[in-house]
């Protein structure tokens, strides 16, 4: 793979490259930081998914990458918008839920979540897609049953994990 081709493929994934840090980078910031700062992680998940939809934004159509195993064209731009701009919304409901709102783990599993349903659209094959659905579904199992402590919260994780894991 020449420089130009990996270049070309990186760009493709950039918006998935910066969820990824950005949800290292709320899950750090969760861990490192004293509680009287952790109650600006949501405000901080929303202002990085709004940076990665301006990227998304400002990107071009590239086309094939990584081999032809993801594509990006106006319709994987449009999609990762939708999922962005969901993701957004999310992250301001969360901001006044008890429990959720200074709770990094929970503002990472959303960015793997989004990160994977961004990867989902732009799959040009089906080892991608696998993994793309594989990192989405994990992290909605574990953000159905999030509240561990509300009964409601460990029957619906329960319930999905059982369903998804039927074809097993």
């Amino acid at each position: 793979m020449n420089p130009s081709t990996l270049n070309t493929s990186l760009l493709a994934v950039l918006p998935e490259i910066l969820l990824l840090i950005l949800a290292f980078g709320v899950m750090g910031y969760d861990l490192f930081l004293p509680e009287r700062w952790k109650k600006l992680l949501g405000r901080v998940a929303i202002i990085g998914f709004i940076v990665v939809l301006v990227v998304d934004l400002l990107l071009p159509a590239i086309g094939p990458a990584f081999g032809g195993m993801v594509y990006v064209d106006g319709w994987v731009a449009l999609y990762r918008m939708i999922f962005l701009a969901a993701a957004i919304l999310v992250c301001f409901i969360s901001l006044d839920a008890r429990g959720l709102e200074q709770n990094g783990e929970y503002y990472g599993l959303l960015v793997f979540a989004t990160m994977g349903m961004s990867l989902m659209a732009a799959s040009h094959d089906l080892v991608m897609l696998y993994i793309a659905i594989e990192t989405t579904g994990i992290s909605l199992y574990l953000l159905a049953g999030f509240m561990r402590a509300d009964k409601r919260s460990a029957e619906s994780g329960l319930k999905y994990f059982l369903f998804g894991a039927h074809g097993v």
